[in-house]
């Protein structure tokens, strides 16, 4: 039986953002480990995964996708545009990862702002959403 490399997945996940819609909006800055100090605005996303088969004999995991959006705007505007691109991007998408395929597509659970963040000594502001998927081999 394989076992799912998170890495995998974390490809596949930068492969579906790292896209115009989205790169227009916050450039290179989408990041699967957020920089010491990185510019504004900027994704960060992470990958969880959790074993969903059951009684079966064959893997099956469930993915948990967070993607976290931060910005220095006074507004809430420049995020929720970010927020709204990762959602077009991810929900009901298919991840491509290696050795594995969709069952189903992604599942888009929420999206909400958690308000004012510190990174590095600086505020910011960071909304999050988050996206449930299963893979098989």
């Amino acid at each position: 039986m394989a076992n799912l490399s998170l890495s995998a997945v974390s490809v596949g996940v930068y492969t579906a953002l790292n896209v115009s819609g989205l790169t227009s909006l916050v450039s290179t800055r989408i990041f699967d480990n957020v920089p010491r100090t990185p510019d504004y605005p900027c994704v960060a996303y992470s990958v969880d995964k959790v074993e969903a088969r059951g009684m079966g004999t064959t893997e099956l995991p469930e993915i948990t996708i967070r993607v976290s959006v931060f910005s220095k705007s006074a507004t809430g505007a420049e995020a929720q545009a970010i927020v709204a691109k990762v959602e077009d991007l991810l929900k009901d998408a298919a991840l491509t990862v290696s050795g594995y395929r969709m069952a189903g597509r992604l599942v888009w659970r929420e999206s909400l702002p958690l308000g004012a963040t510190e990174i590095n000594g600086e505020k910011v502001n960071e909304w999050v959403s988050q996206f449930t998927g299963w893979l098989e081999v």
